[in-house]
């Protein structure tokens, strides 16, 4: 019995020691999450605005303040409460929470890649696809970017995947309670950290009344236990939110910019200039179009697409004339390839529809960093399936060595491989070239122009003393890079906010201090915040800032 048991110990730890592929597989995540690390050590992480609510409600809710942004005069009601409560932790712990932003979201960044390709091994025959997907991964622009700055976005897309991938094993397998629980909280948790997680939830229940190996009415039951325990989180956190202002959110009404339509064609080819239009070719092609055309409106990101489906069709050509017909088989995607596109695609549809409702103007790489990932995988799955429906078995066992039968046996992996290469070389030089632009110049607010730039530096060696309120169009950029606080005055953007503020500016016993940069939009010049105000201006700056308080007595 003792042997047995000793077999069976030597069995178990067999099939728990990661093989030569595993270890790769974590070394090249691994790698990535440094080089994201790597990135941050002169000026630390990026930031932006969106960083400022994350960082000061996590200050505040470590300080048992609860979940307030900047001076503790705000509830923060406008993103979910996953991400900052995380970074509460690491201010428990004693950490800055803007640098363990830092490594947070380098981790996620990290797990993110590894549990990926993990999950796309068992799902792939080619080494060269496998190795081609971990390479794309851990270069992704719109992964990067998230996993460089200090914002939700890196952590929303681990828990996406994860999500994807409990939702994928719970579709191969027969129906399983506790699988289904495990896939609807972890769509719980990414809802918690993204409203944007709401597409995964609509996904899932899709899926999950698609499936053809039960009767309809587990199906539906199965969609609404999914959906119920993935929505009751993000309930409870709006039902904070409307106890404390009233309303779900604070984003105020922003009237819509553009149709629906003209939306979803805007991210479309938004994702089409992630795919192709980030490249030293495309900037290359494209700045001797421009030498020509004059201004003629030439899309960089359509001269680089056509730049790579040139050298794609002519690789093509060579291949059609050296090794005979070029007839590649289109096989039907795999399944998961299919639900990974389902996500993609309810996500386009929901992201375009918030965006026309809340007037965004701009899409941000930001918007595609949950789906990028997906996309890539399922491409990987469909580029594995075509190659192996094309490899042509060897006729009456005859062995030939020789390049060109190895191409006519191979022809259909070859041009795959072509192509892949093609696409990936200019991305590779794109994230060297981003990588010493962050770390010699730092990104967002935390950069380089920022820290340097006349304002920060004057409030760096002048900290305002005593009771003082602020009002300032960089109110979040000043409270991440000097601490300053910063008050609910709005931003005055018409004369009667400028009277307005002047008034409560002579009525209260606090100085006042007016910051205003160039670096954001002027709604009003400085020099006629000084004539309203009649206020003493203590400091005027290169970079069109200035400063102006009321002295006491």
């Amino acid at each position: 019995m003792p042997a047995t048991n000793a077999g069976a110990s030597r069995s178990i730890a067999a099939r728990l020691r990661p093989d030569a592929v595993t270890l790769l597989l974590a070394a090249a995540a691994l790698i990535g999450a440094a080089l994201i690390l790597a990135r941050e050590v002169n000026y630390g992480v990026g930031a932006n605005l969106d960083s400022a609510a994350y960082v000061s409600a996590a200050r505040n809710a470590a300080d048992g303040n609860g979940f307030v942004v900047l001076h503790n005069q705000t509830p923060y009601v406008n993103y979910p409460p996953l991400f900052p409560a995380a970074l509460a932790l690491g201010d428990l712990a004693g950490l800055d929470p803007l640098a363990f932003a830092g490594w947070l979201n380098a981790a996620a960044f990290g797990l993110a890649v590894f549990i990926a390709s993990l999950w796309l091994r068992r799902r792939v025959q080619s080494r060269f696809i496998l190795a081609w997907a971990v390479v794309a991964l851990v270069i992704a622009p719109p992964l990067v970017y998230v996993g460089t700055r200090a914002v939700a976005e890196a952590l929303f897309v681990l828990l996406t995947l994860l999500g994807l991938f409990a939702l994928n094993a719970l579709l191969e397998r027969k129906p399983d309670r506790s699988l289904l629980v495990l896939a609807a909280l972890l769509a719980g948790l990414a809802l918690l950290t993204r409203w944007f997680g709401l597409p995964l939830v609509v996904t899932g229940a899709a899926l999950l009344l698609l499936r053809r190996d039960a009767a309809f009415a587990y199906r539906f039951g199965s969609a609404l236990l999914y959906s119920a325990i993935a929505m009751t989180p993000i309930c409870f956190w709006l039902a904070r939110n409307v106890l404390r202002i009233g309303m779900l959110s604070n984003h105020g009404d922003i009237p819509p910019a553009f149709s629906f339509a003209h939306n979803l064609s805007r991210l479309v080819l938004r994702l089409a200039e992630t795919l192709f239009g980030w490249s030293m070719l495309e900037r290359f092609i494209a700045s001797r179009v421009a030498e020509y055309a004059d201004g003629a409106g030439l899309s960089a990101a359509a001269v680089g697409a056509a730049s790579l489906l040139a050298v794609g069709a002519l690789a093509a050509a060579l291949l059609y004339l050296k090794i005979g017909k070029f007839r590649p088989r289109w096989p039907r995607p795999p399944s998961a390839a299919l639900s990974l596109g389902l996500f993609a695609v309810v996500y386009a549809v929901i992201v375009t529809a918030a965006i026309s409702y809340r007037g965004v103007e701009s899409f941000g790489i930001r918007y595609w960093a949950p789906v990028y990932a997906p996309i890539l995988l399922a491409a990987a799955l469909s580029l594995d399936r075509v190659v192996a429906a094309g490899r042509n078995r060897r006729a009456g066992g005859i062995e030939d060595s020789s390049p060109t039968a190895y191409l006519g046996r191979n022809r259909t992996a070859v041009v795959v491989a072509v192509a892949s290469v093609l696409w990936l070389l200019p991305q590779v030089g794109l994230y060297a070239e981003r990588f010493q632009r962050h770390l010699t110049q730092g990104v967002g607010v935390t950069s380089k122009e920022w820290r340097e730039s006349g304002v920060v530096r004057y409030l760096e060696a002048n900290p305002p003393q005593g009771a003082y309120d602020l009002a300032s169009n960089i109110r979040g950029e000043l409270h991440l890079l000097v601490g300053l606080p910063a008050t609910h005055h709005q931003i005055p953007c018409r004369p009667e906010d400028l009277r307005g503020l002047a008034h409560w500016m002579h009525s209260d016993g606090k100085d006042l201090y007016v910051i205003w940069s160039d670096r954001k939009e002027l709604c009003i010049a400085p020099g006629e915040i000084e004539a309203t105000l009649s206020a003493e201006v203590e400091a005027e700056f290169s970079d069109g800032g200035v400063l102006a308080a009321r002295k006491p007595g």
